[in-house]
């Protein structure tokens, strides 16, 4: 709450500010086991099913891996529905 009134009504700081959880800093270098290593980091659009999203990359990711060149391989190292579960 920012103020309120004699009167009772009240503003709040979503009445005047966007707010958001952010990072303090956008850039980050990636590295798995002291290797350098590429990052994706997915988010879903309003309304969509995490678990079932999950579910999906970890398919697709196991239905690649045959085809991936030799010496490329994937680790999915954070998995936040992982938690719901």
């Amino acid at each position: 709450m920012l103020k309120a009134s004699s009167s009772g009504s009240v503003t709040y700081l979503r009445d005047v500010a966007r707010i958001e959880l952010g990072a303090s800093e956008y850039g980050l270098r990636s590295l798995i086991e002291e290797s350098q290593a590429g990052r994706s980091v997915g988010v879903p659009a309003p309304g969509a099913n995490s678990l079932q999203i999950s579910d999906a990359v970890h398919k697709a990711m196991t239905e690649i891996k045959p085809d991936m060149p030799e010496g490329v391989e994937y680790i999915i190292d954070y998995d936040t529905t992982q938690l719901c579960v």
